[in-house]
């Protein structure tokens, strides 16, 4: 028994440090602002090729016409190699949607002006009949508070999903070699930031894809070398890839909180404390628009109830 002890000991304490460093930046991520609001002079008309898939309508926008042109694709890597860079600055790569606002080029426009490269879009789902549509949504809301405008908030690079984004045409015609090359890693290899936009909101039809994390041993390979070239972007990522998720947390959190409260009450305090702080940070990001009113609960009146069954 004393020998156990101290292992137990030394076990907790390590978990714990190591778990209170991810649910402390969680909490950093949602705590930072989430405006989104762009203060410039408009300097430049910066010139957009729209890439939309086939069979969608072209949505109606309030830019100067000259300076903006829609293509049709099948596949918008393809499509873009064919287009000409010098007539373009931007390319828009829009997903399957239901509907786009009228302002979404004057906002861009807006942010390139600001000296945003890179710009990342907020898509939401329209269809939330079903609980479990519902439920994801908010799940996906939660990784758009913290890796995208928490990631921001702080300096460092949004997450990119696969569809809805901004970037440099001439940038991507260059090093986009290939179908399996990873844009959002690119970018930040390059040292080019991602804006996370949370308005305009395009409508989508599905929930947005995401691209391909890194496998585990490459992340731990990435790390050493990111260190060494202090690149706080691959710091970041890569320490994110080395973490548990945000589900596995929780029920490492939760199991740990419940099976030391049978060893001791007073070890199993801070995992309780540790279980509050990380659900805590996920209320902090996620926004308000998400969360629905509770319907208000009709209630039971014993005396009325008693009282129609004695006249019945």
């Amino acid at each position: 028994m004393n020998i156990i002890t101290p292992i137990i000991d030394w076990t907790d304490s390590l978990l714990f440090f190591f778990l209170f460093l991810e649910v402390a930046y969680l909490l950093l991520l949602g705590s930072v602002m989430k405006s989104t609001v762009f203060k410039c002079r408009i300097d430049k008309y910066f010139r957009y090729a729209v890439l939309i898939p086939k069979g969608y309508p072209f949505p109606e926008q309030d830019y100067k016409h000259e300076y903006f042109q829609f293509f049709y694709y099948d596949n918008w890597r393809t499509e873009m190699k064919k287009i000409e860079a010098d007539d373009f600055d931007m390319a828009i790569i829009l997903g399957p949607f239901e509907s786009i606002p009228k302002d979404l080029l004057s906002i861009l426009n807006i942010a390139n002006n600001s000296g945003f490269k890179a710009l990342q879009l907020h898509t939401i789902l329209n269809n939330k009949h079903t609980y479990k549509v519902r439920r994801k949504a908010r799940l996906e809301e939660l990784r758009n508070g913290l890796l995208k405008s928490g990631r921001c908030g702080i300096g460092l690079s949004s997450a990119l999903d696969k569809y809805n984004f901004a970037i440099p045409l001439k940038w991507a015609q260059k090093y986009l070699k290939s179908e399996k090359t990873n844009l959002e890693w690119a970018l930040t290899s390059h040292h080019i930031f991602i804006k996370y936009l949370i308005e305009p909101m395009i409508i989508a039809e599905g929930f947005p894809e995401h691209f391909k994390q890194r496998p585990f041993k490459k992340s731990i390979k990435r790390l050493l070398q990111s260190i060494q070239t202090r690149n706080l972007e691959e710091i970041e990522r890569s320490l994110h890839r080395i973490f548990p998720s945000y589900k596995f947390l929780i029920l490492i959190l939760l199991a740990f909180s419940l099976s030391f409260s049978f060893y001791s009450f007073y070890c199993s305090i801070k995992w309780w404390m540790l279980l509050y702080a990380s659900f805590f940070a996920f209320s902090l990001a996620m926004p308000d628009y998400v969360m629905e009113s509770h319907k208000q609960r009709k209630s039971i009146n014993l005396n009325k109830l008693w009282k129609s069954r004695q006249s019945k």
